[in-house]
């Protein structure tokens, strides 16, 4: 990284200091910055890709529609931002009051709390969504890790050995349900459908997007933000805390890193 100069207390959502986030902010009027904020676009840029020559923030928009931003690599492959902190719809359905909501997206809507997957029309299925909701993991980033980790150690990407190992990981009694053999089949196919993310092993994707010493340890093991069962997490405010604590320590990473590249 050269000459990088990132403001780890940038807020895209509200394009300013985390101390400049309004205390009625309102919730549900939020934009999305992971389509329409050119400065996340650039930060990304300039943190996770300043190596890659080939890498552009492409800003682009369809008839009628508002400009989105997107990294192109390689002139034709698509990386989209996506979130990884506590979900704001999950957590008004455990019953998380809106100024808790507030408070975490203060926090969360930093540079940590950001990560790119691969998009494009020729993806059947893509992450960001696999990963949501009731069919996916609840947009919980410990588990899209842990099964990451699990389709990045077999070259074979065999998906029946995939879904064996991430069942495993749960309670005996709840294996091979259909609601979880469900999520771990999506997300194995949005992981088997990007030829981008193929070519990491699961060291250099979390040395690449500066994941250790937050999500995951210096050995690369996943630290879980909640328990792994149920997917959806009984004490949605620990959860927001630990996700918090991590997405913290994911930025300080990059102001360290950032500091390093300087000397």
């Amino acid at each position: 990284m050269n000459n990088i100069n990132i403001n780890i207390e940038y807020n895209y959502l509200i394009d300013d200091q985390i101390c400049m986030f309004p205390d009625n902010y309102c919730i549900d009027k939020r934009r999305d910055p992971d389509s329409d904020s050119k400065r996340l676009y650039d930060d990304i840029l300039t943190i996770f890709f300043s190596e890659n020559k080939s890498a552009e923030n492409l800003e682009q928009q369809f008839y009628g529609k508002p400009k989105f931003y997107t990294i192109i690599i390689n002139n034709d492959t698509l990386l989209s931002s996506d979130y990884i902190g506590p979900s704001v719809y999950w957590a008004r359905e455990m019953g998380v009051k809106d100024k808790k909501i507030r408070d975490f997206l203060k926090q969360c809507r930093t540079i940590g709390g950001h990560i790119v997957w691969e998009r494009g029309n020729s993806l059947k299925y893509k992450v960001n969504t696999s990963r949501a909701g009731n069919s996916g993991v609840y947009d919980r980033f410990d588990w899209t890790l842990l099964l990451l980790k699990i389709f990045l150690s077999d070259k074979e990407h065999n998906q029946d050995d995939f879904i064996k190992k991430a069942n495993e990981l749960i309670p005996e009694e709840f294996r091979n349900t259909d609601n979880t053999n469900t999520k771990f089949i999506n997300l194995f196919c949005a992981f088997n459908c990007s030829d981008w993310l193929k070519e990491y092993n699961f060291k250099m994707f979390c040395d690449d997007f500066k994941l250790c010493g937050s999500f995951v340890d210096n050995q690369y093991n996943i630290k879980e933000t909640a328990p792994l069962f149920p997917f959806l997490p009984t004490d949605y405010e620990l959860y927001i805390e630990k996700t918090c604590e991590a997405i913290s320590k994911c930025s300080c990473t990059v102001r360290k890193q950032a500091t390093e590249n300087k000397r």
